[in-house]
């Protein structure tokens, strides 16, 4: 046996290793990876739907229930506050209306 074919014995061994450990490490990470999503489904994304479904769900802290009325804010529009009994859209619009259209 000459140096020649031992050192690819050896060099073939260690690539045949190699690669069947990343077979295993990528396997390990696959399934891994597949047990958090499935603990995220059952933990997080079910629970979710349930209360969906029930009709018992509550909206995340500071966002307004869809079922209950919203005023939407409307004081610093304008970048000035709202003063009460005054309507700035009624004084802006009699003033456009007097305004000729252009053509």
């Amino acid at each position: 046996m000459n140096w020649e074919t031992a050192l690819l014995t050896v060099l073939g061994g260690f690539l045949a290793s190699l690669s069947g450990l990343l077979v295993e490490w990528w396997r390990e990470s696959r399934r891994l990876r597949d047990r958090h999503f499935e603990d995220i489904k059952q933990h997080c994304l079910e629970p979710i739907l349930e209360d969906c479904i029930e009709g018992e769900a509550t909206p995340p802290h500071g966002v307004a229930p869809l079922n209950e009325a919203h005023d939407p804010p409307t004081s610093g529009l304008l970048g000035e506050p709202e003063v009460a009994g005054e309507d700035p859209v009624e004084e802006v619009v009699p003033e456009d209306l007097t305004q000729p259209v252009p053509t």
